[in-house]
């Protein structure tokens, strides 16, 4: 089987996956990028493709767990989606680790978190995040409402979203990975941007409409 002939799915176990692919889709850089100081990671490219292919990523996660939260990543030749499902009250988020992290910081306020949403009503109850930070406890998410950035709409169809990077905070909360949901009374600390690790969809809590979020074409891309 071929990944341009049939979906690929991912729904909790992404290693066995990239077992089974061989091939993949990457985005070229496209003029010169800023040199990296001796030990500093290599920023990053104009586009950063972050759901273009199943080995770009390192593990998922959602809270509370399945069924009552569910995602799952499908590929089709140069197409990927991410499915969300999130329970119809209180606190619960989805998201993934990339296999690599990314450098960010020499040109942060230049880059936007961009995407295709659907459906757009779901984007009134949801926050979207980014975590920085190693495999050790005291990783830091920041986060804004996704309608800020969202046009308010009735359809069910796809919408574009642009968010800057210049919109999220300064310092975010630090994450303690065994409790759960998070703890809002923690003193915050400054963000990693040559560090970024996670990409995540967060229900602060309250009621959400009982429907299935679709994202595609998700990437870190250079105004």
């Amino acid at each position: 089987m071929r990944v341009n002939d049939k979906w690929w799915r991912r729904s909790g176990g992404i290693a066995a996956l990239l077992m089974a692919l061989a091939g993949g889709c990457a985005t070229a850089p496209s003029g010169p990028e800023p040199e990296a100081r001796p030990g500093e990671r290599p920023p990053a490219p104009p586009v950063v493709g972050l759901i273009n292919n199943p080995r770009d990523m390192r593990e998922d996660y959602v809270y509370p767990g399945p069924p009552a939260a569910q995602q799952s990543f499908y590929w089709k030749s140069d197409q990927a989606e991410w499915r969300i499902k999130l329970p119809v009250a209180g606190f619960s988020y989805a998201g993934f680790r990339f296999l690599k992290p990314h450098n960010l910081q020499p040109r942060r306020h230049a880059y936007d978190i961009v995407f295709m949403f659907q459906p757009p009503i779901m984007a009134r109850s949801l926050w979207i995040g980014l975590v920085d930070g190693d495999d050790q406890p005291g990783n830091i998410l920041i986060e804004v409402p996704l309608a800020d950035h969202v046009a308010s709409g009735q359809g069910r169809g796809p919408i574009p979203v642009r968010i800057p990077l210049g919109a999220f905070p300064e310092e975010g909360i630090p994450l303690v990975r065994d409790r759960q949901p998070l703890d809002v009374e923690a003193p915050s600390r400054p963000f990693d941007w040559s560090d970024v690790r996670e990409i995540r969809l967060t229900h602060p809590g309250g009621q959400l409409p009982n429907r299935e979020i679709r994202i595609t074409d998700l990437r870190f891309q250079r105004k």
